[in-house]
């Protein structure tokens, strides 16, 4: 097991470190190598790497190339841009890279803080198995604003994962209706004999694209003005609030971005939540949206 482990963290290692340098040479990768924990201090031979990278391309479907350059022959990471256009396989890299770096760091892991995913691992590999096979899940649930729980059965569209919580989009077999289930709130979950077909128009970033958060609506999206003040739009311009964000304009004052999307409740709480740092521009009616909500919270205090 101990083997297994250690196999896993130089291959994830080979792979961030390839990634970053963009073309390194064996020497090179060597040097930063026996600089780990884990190597031992004992330097990677050639035909090891070689095998390596076949575990890679095997497990992670991830081809490792050598290329003569001016600098002798370097390994590249091939097709790297599909790489940072696959979400799924980008984040599970960054995850296990991050699990990687923290293993390796036995000396100071209590100085490494993470997050916290509530049951992200309690029901998620059912639901993932559903998924892959095209059964239905059996879910017991209970919505934070209930006292008692419910049951249903429905069919497994796609997973998504939003502050720290994974969500389950589903299909209701009592009546077709498409719903949100979080997993934090489910008691129980469990595939069934059921099977179902996902939709071949179906595509769950096609579903989710003028989306901010697990809500999903019908119609038009709306064309969003917003202007940050005090350095917000310094975060924003570095992790922006959706891939359709433009920043448009700055003054010494403010920031100004545009960006196409659903106001969903979970958009307008990221607004609320940055108080007098952030203003809503356009449309009016979500200006308008906002200041009431803003009115309705002062007059709690």
């Amino acid at each position: 097991m101990i083997k297994i482990a250690r196999l896993f963290q130089t291959y994830i290692w080979i792979i961030d470190t390839i990634r970053r340098h963009n073309g390194i040479t064996l020497e090179t990768l060597n040097a930063q190598w026996t600089r780990t924990q884990i190597s031992d201090g004992i330097p990677i031979h050639r035909n090891s790497f070689k095998r390596y990278c076949d575990a890679i391309e095997d497990t992670f479907h991830l081809k490792i190339e050598c290329r003569k350059t001016s600098l002798g022959y370097q390994y590249f990471l091939r097709h790297t841009q599909e790489l940072h256009a696959n979400d799924l396989k980008n984040w599970m890299l960054s995850t296990m890279t991050v699990a990687g770096i923290v293993s390796e760091s036995k000396n100071i892991q209590e100085r490494i803080l993470l997050e916290h995913v509530p049951s992200g691992e309690t029901f998620l590999s059912e639901i993932t198995r559903a998924m892959e096979h095209g059964h239905v899940v059996h879910i017991e649930y209970r919505k934070f604003t209930d006292s008692e729980p419910y049951s249903v059965t429905a069919e497994p569209w796609c997973l998504k994962l939003f502050r720290q919580r994974w969500y389950l989009l589903a299909r209701r077999t009592s009546d077709g209706t498409m719903r949100t289930y979080a997993l934090d709130r489910m008691l129980h979950a469990e595939s069934g004999e059921d099977t179902f077909e996902l939709p071949k128009e179906f595509n769950p970033a096609t579903h989710f694209q003028h989306s901010y958060g697990i809500f999903n609506a019908e119609g038009t999206p709306s064309s969003i003005v917003i202007r940050t003040y005090d350095g917000l739009g310094n975060y924003y311009r570095t992790l922006p609030l959706h891939h359709s964000q433009q920043h448009t304009g700055s003054t010494s004052e403010y920031d100004e971005f545009h960006l196409l999307l659903y106001p969903t409740p979970d958009f307008i709480q990221e607004i609320l939540s940055q108080g007098n740092r952030i203003e809503v521009i356009r449309p009016e009616s979500l200006r308008n949206e906002i200041r009431q909500k803003l009115k309705a919270a002062l007059e709690r205090y």
